[in-house]
């Protein structure tokens, strides 16, 4: 298997796959039905705002882009529930309501942070 940037095919690939992007849909969208499909209605329209904002302040994050560009996904999850959390607390104090109505399962926290990393990373390394 080819390497780059630390990264071997199989695990870009793995990540493309499952991030199964839509094209008529926003990033967001597609995050919100990954959601659904490990948590059926979980996440439904007044979870988009949400989402939306996390996302957009995540990826907004100073050296998020930069690091995803010059390290392998492994190396990029492991750095992402810093980022995450931050980001998370900023919708926290934004969508009280909302955020505890989607986050108070540990479990849909965690896997949000998962998908929004594969997402953030295919997105800064499309491309490289």
């Amino acid at each position: 298997m080819k390497q780059t940037n630390g990264n071997t095919e199989s695990e870009e690939t793995n990540v493309e796959k499952s991030c199964c992007v839509e094209k008529d849909s926003s990033l967001p969208e597609n995050i919100i039905k990954r959601l659904n499909r490990k948590f059926p209605g979980g996440f439904d329209d007044s979870a988009l705002t949400l989402i939306n904002s996390l996302y957009k302040k995540i990826t907004g994050r100073r050296g998020l882009r930069s690091m995803a560009r010059t390290s392998s996904l492994r190396a990029f999850r492991g750095a992402f529930p810093r980022f995450f959390g931050e980001a998370a607390q900023e919708c926290h104090d934004e969508f009280p309501e909302k955020y505890s109505a989607l986050f108070g399962n540990k479990g849909k926290y965690y896997e949000t942070m998962l998908i929004m990393a594969d997402t953030a990373y295919m997105e800064f390394t499309k491309n490289r």
